[in-house]
């Protein structure tokens, strides 16, 4: 039930979620400040009142933990419907290198969330919210594509039979 029910309408939800944030932010706060002279452009950089930071940091770290939200709760359990040659499922790299990297980086973008409310205060959010996205990114293409890949060439295929059989195992059983 899971899958069919409940998997669907999460994705859902912080879909929506999502977007609600993201226009808020990019249609409503951001143009509105800018507009008041809350955010300008500097010769130093973006300069971002108090206030108006705060309000900015809540709605980005807001944004980063719905994600990180989506991927523990929906991409990590939708590995499951993943395509891997003639089989469905997740394959040996999936449940040994993807699973624990979407995991870790659920758990590094809640602690950027923090990063990000806390250079709203020190005053610095625009360095900290481009620091922790720009990470962020780095970190999915570094653990959902390098590595699998390297993992998948150097370790699985050179002895893939032996090495897929639990997953094959599973296959047949169900």
């Amino acid at each position: 039930a899971y899958y069919v029910f409940t998997l669907p309408t999460l994705q859902l939800s912080l879909n929506l979620v999502t977007t609600a944030l993201a226009l808020a932010l990019l249609l409503l706060v951001v143009p509105i400040y800018a507009a008041r002279g809350d955010i300008r452009l500097q010769a130093t950089g973006i300069r971002v009142d108090p206030g108006v930071s705060l309000h900015t940091a809540v709605l980005v770290a807001l944004l980063l933990f719905v994600h990180a939200i989506r991927i523990a709760f929906v991409q990590a359990p939708a590995l499951l419907y993943g395509t891997h040659g003639p089989l469905q499922g997740a394959s040996l790299t999936d449940v040994t290198i993807v699973l624990p990297s979407l995991y870790v980086m659920a758990a590094l973008l809640a602690i950027g969330c923090i990063a990000v409310l806390w250079g709203a205060r020190r005053g610095v959010v625009v360095r900290t919210a481009g620091g922790v996205i720009l990470g962020y990114v780095i970190l999915a293409v570094v653990f959902t594509g390098i590595i699998p890949s390297v993992y998948q060439r150097l370790v699985v295929q050179p002895n893939e039979l032996a090495r897929e059989a639990p997953q094959i195992a599973h296959h047949i059983a169900a």
